[in-house]
């Protein structure tokens, strides 16, 4: 997208370093919105989405394959912390914007 913005053909061989230089992954910019998001909606006490949340399936068995993420799984990966832990790093808006700051997370 950014080639077509700055009109560079593609065989103009330029490579995506030297394009995108010191912007952001955009995959670090979703991961950084969504755990702000989570600890929003955690937080506010008064509305039905902060009980889904920390919500996990706890019945039934998951087909075949590649078993689908819950929202808690995505949040373990994108914190690096345990589900137990993830209730407690929300409830201090500074420790979770700690956090989800955090520039270089290990995958």
């Amino acid at each position: 997208m950014l080639r077509a913005v700055y009109n560079i053909h593609w065989k103009q061989h330029i490579s995506n370093k030297e394009l995108y230089g010191d912007l952001p992954r955009l995959s670090e910019k979703i991961r950084e919105r969504r755990t702000r998001f989570a600890g929003h909606c955690f937080r506010s006490k008064c509305e039905p989405v902060a009980n889904l949340i920390n919500w996990a399936p706890k019945h039934g068995t998951r087909n075949p394959g590649r078993p689908p993420l819950t929202y808690v799984d995505v949040l373990k990966q994108d914190t690096g912390l345990e589900a137990s832990d993830l209730g407690t790093a929300m409830q201090d808006r500074r420790i979770w914007r700690a956090v989800v700051v955090r520039e270089n997370h290990p995958k």
